[in-house]
């Protein structure tokens, strides 16, 4: 794609302060992402033939094989649209797909979005809302954040969200991802309920664990979640979806933070005190961790702010009797956790759709307030009830994988949602995911600009960030697995002096310029 220009980066950051504007002004307390002023537009209950369409979903690890359960059905009669998923077998197939040409009706990635928003590859959403759904309406600042180098935008990416938007509802809770940790709660109860009221008493708790119980692993943690926990906890503002964190108005990569080394010296002490396992960070896959947890064999589990809830429910199934208990306080005055997001995946609609009319109004009941309630949360009246307070009540344990899978509830909604649509779904009194959610958000910084900070494709700061992101991914294993702390430093210097000459301060400097020509707007 062609390089951004300085007018597009104007229009962006206009745009958002007009939302932000907007947003303060509405006193709404639910978030509205479209004005559908015509819901049966898109209806298949006018008896029209149900289309089919293909897409594939740039996931490997998506679960949703097929277009089925009580959700897919329930989109396809208000839509008309019924979908076959082609699922991805690995994260280069979609590369392949591009270069031949060979793309179905329409693709969810979140992965090379730059290169999808082509006019050669995908329709523009705004020329296909403009010919077949004019009572479509994007807000501005989604219109924004996606809009490219030639003005069109190609899809609307999900999972993102204003401030305004977050603080307009206060049962609006961080996403799914936030990191979190668990710990068993009888072993607790055995060692005398040690407080951990810090990183250090935290570690203490696994020293215990070691020397009282022999053959379990005090800590074990996701593969794709490594460090996350210890990360918010020292203190490192960088966010998942933006490798920079900002100091007076210059960006800087996320390994140079000064929390960085400190997180690198603690996760090798664990290591180097037998308290976490080289294995782990060779996992094969995410159940690994899973595995051990379900079979006895961990003490701590790090994962995301569901852990304790999503373990409690497997183990139940299991019929086992302990359980998981959720660190729900901040074990650290340093704790903080970055909202960067711009969004995540998105919907696009290649120019290889045989019906552009049926995908665009799909994707705008998708992106509706009542789309995005019933591919989240389900189908209200079954699986969920409005509260008066201002959250769904459901129906169903949200953390029994299982049963939404089979019913398709929250994987379609991933189709279209938005970052506070999801949230609200994440508010379920008496969960320790819930307490811990709060906290979070308590901790939240938004920071949203970080994320528009993106070097375009094919560009020489696209091939530096790619090029150290690689490097950092192969060599940072030399710090968490040294034979000592000096030997952890010294891996932790090569590294960064490994970055110094593919050109990290060039990509800073890049950076740094990008980001003033946003921020200024938002002062």
């Amino acid at each position: 794609m062609r390089e951004k220009s300085k007018f597009v980066i104007f229009f962006i950051a206009l745009a958002l302060i007009v939302s932000l504007f907007t947003a303060c002004s509405s006193g709404g307390s639910e978030e509205t992402v479209t004005d559908q002023t015509d819901p049966d537009a898109t209806s298949s209950e006018s008896g029209d033939e149900v289309v089919e369409l293909t897409m594939f979903v740039n996931h490997p690890w998506w679960t949703q094989r097929e277009w089925g359960g009580a959700v897919a059905e329930e989109i396809t009669k208000q839509t008309g649209v019924k979908l076959n998923i082609q699922v991805a077998a690995d994260d280069n197939q979609l590369s392949l797909m591009m270069a031949s040409g060979d793309l179905p009706d329409l693709v969810f990635t979140a992965d090379n979005v730059d290169r999808m928003a082509d006019p050669k590859l995908s329709y523009a959403w705004n020329e296909l809302i403009e010919e077949y759904a004019p009572s479509f309406e994007i807000d501005k600042t989604r219109k924004a954040v996606n809009t490219v180098s030639d003005e069109n935008f190609y899809t609307i990416l999900n999972a993102f969200s204003t401030e305004e938007e977050w603080n307009s509802n206060d049962k609006a809770l961080p996403g799914a991802g936030s990191a979190g940790l668990a710990v068993r709660e009888d072993i607790m109860e055995e060692l005398g309920n040690p407080e951990i009221k810090s990183l250090t008493d935290f570690e203490n708790v696994l020293m215990q664990v070691k020397e009282n119980y022999d053959g379990m692993l005090p800590l074990v943690m996701d593969i794709n979640h490594l460090g996350g926990f210890f990360k918010a906890h020292f203190g490192i503002d960088v966010g998942p979806t933006a490798p920079w964190y900002e100091r007076d108005g210059e960006l800087f990569y996320e390994t140079r933070h000064p929390g960085y080394l400190e997180y690198y010296k603690y996760m090798n002490r664990l290591y180097r005190n037998g308290l976490i396992t080289a294995e782990n960070f060779t996992f094969a896959d995410d159940q690994r961790d899973d595995q051990m947890v379900l079979s006895g064999d961990a003490f701590a589990h790090m994962y995301v702010m569901r852990v304790a809830d999503a373990n409690n429910t497997n183990l139940e199934k299991q019929g086992e009797d302990f359980r998981y208990k959720l660190l729900t306080e901040s074990i650290s005055e340093d704790t903080v956790y970055i909202n960067s997001m711009i969004g995540w995946s998105g919907v696009f609609i290649t120019k290889n759709n045989k019906n552009p009319e049926a995908s665009i109004k799909l994707m705008e009941f998708m992106l509706s307030e009542e789309g995005q309630k019933l591919g989240l949360w389900g189908i209200e009246g079954e699986h969920w009830t409005w509260n008066e307070e201002g959250y769904p009540q459901f129906n169903y344990d949200v953390n029994d994988e299982e049963y939404k899978g089979e019913e398709g509830i929250y994987w379609w909604g991933l189709l279209g949602g938005s970052a506070v649509s999801e949230g609200i779904g994440n508010y379920v009194p008496g969960l320790q995911s819930t307490e811990g959610f709060q906290m979070a958000k308590e901790r939240t910084i938004y920071r949203p600009e970080l994320g528009l900070v993106n070097p375009d494709p094919d560009t020489e700061e696209r091939n530096i960030l790619t090029s150290i992101q690689e490097m950092i991914k192969n060599e940072e294993t030399k710090i968490y697995l040294a034979k000592s702390e000096e030997e952890a430093v010294a891996a932790y210097e090569q590294m960064m002096a490994n970055a110094e000459k593919i050109g990290i301060e060039q990509l800073e400097e890049w950076a740094t310029e990008e980001y003033q020509s946003v921020i200024q707007f938002f002062e």
